[in-house]
């Protein structure tokens, strides 16, 4: 085999790969529940974020807890 064929070989090897991967992901919904994921760890720590405002007692926990 020459040098070009195997470039070739490759090149439609990464290319069905390629395809294959894109199948995949659109029949299992992988990319809408990695955004979901993406939207409930913003919300996740958003409401973090306000309890730890809006919380003395858990406030007086934590330096408590953590010297």
């Amino acid at each position: 085999m020459g040098v070009l064929e195997v470039i070739t070989n490759i090149a439609v090897l990464a290319i069905i790969f390629f395809r294959l991967r894109a199948l995949i992901l659109w029949y299992y919904e992988i990319d809408e529940r990695i955004t979901q994921q993406y939207d409930t760890n913003r919300r996740l720590g958003k409401l973090a974020g306000e309890l730890e405002i809006n919380s003395p007692h858990l406030n007086n926990a934590r330096t408590i807890l953590i010297p």
